[in-house]
């Protein structure tokens, strides 16, 4: 049969970030040129964080979607009502809201869940949750096998911490370097995009005659906007 494709649209923006650094001819004597060195390194790393934070912004403002709801919300069938802390139980719990999410034209997408996003104060049990060849729970005898072993990749990062210390997420597919979410394979979810494809930093270097110093400066063009919302589900926790 003839089919046609049905869409929707989220939409982000890029923005422009950058920083100005100056170094002194005397600075530079004092410190046996190595602040030349580590300028690259030391802008490298911020954009680097940079990146991070745009990512987990979008996690602490909780943004609306095209739909008019919010990217966690009971509409969208991936807010868990009664939070919980991380267990084999709770897991269950958002791997089935996960596998139920349905697409533009009601086909249920099956979504296989593969990474959960934590706090780091929920860090040391989430991994030991999910590592135990045994199921780690009160009242099970050793010889229960944990059905969760291998199969989802915990990701701890402390902006999870500064935003809440028991809220977590269950995501599909493979781990981003950033937070649980869905294989890019089967959904899209949160994406980063540069501008004209322009993944590292620029650093450009400018010297003042007048005095004596030398100043760079590091530029970065990026956007992150989440594309879908079927990808995620959120725990509040307990």
């Amino acid at each position: 049969k003839t089919g046609d494709l049905k869409e929707s649209q989220e939409t982000y923006r890029v923005a422009k970030y950058g920083r100005i650094l100056s170094l002194t001819l005397e600075m530079i004597v004092d410190d046996d040129l190595r602040a030349f060195q580590r300028i690259p390194t030391m802008f490298g790393a911020s954009a680097s964080r940079l990146y991070g934070d745009l990512v987990y912004n979008l996690f602490k403002e909780n943004p609306v979607m095209s739909d008019g709801n919010r990217l966690f919300s009971a509409a969208h069938n991936n807010l868990v009502s009664t939070g919980s802390a991380p267990s084999s139980e709770s897991l269950s719990e958002m791997r089935v809201m996960l596998r139920k999410q349905t697409g533009l034209q009601g086909e249920t997408l099956d979504l296989q869940p593969r990474v959960i996003l934590v706090p780091l104060e929920l860090q040391t049990n989430a991994e030991i949750l999910l590592h135990s060849v045994a199921l780690p729970q009160e009242g099970m005898s050793q010889g229960v096998s944990n059905p969760w072993v291998n199969g989802l990749v915990p990701v701890a990062d402390p902006r999870l911490s500064a935003m809440s210390t028991t809220a977590w997420y269950m995501e599909e597919g493979p781990p981003p370097p950033w937070d649980s979410v869905a294989d890019p394979k089967q959904i899209d979810t949160i994406e980063i995009a540069f501008m004209d494809g322009q993944e590292t930093p620029t650093i450009e270097e400018d010297q003042d005659f007048d005095t004596d110093s030398f100043r760079y400066k590091c530029r970065t063009i990026a956007g992150v906007g989440v594309m879908d919302w079927r990808g995620f589900v959120k725990n509040p926790g307990a």
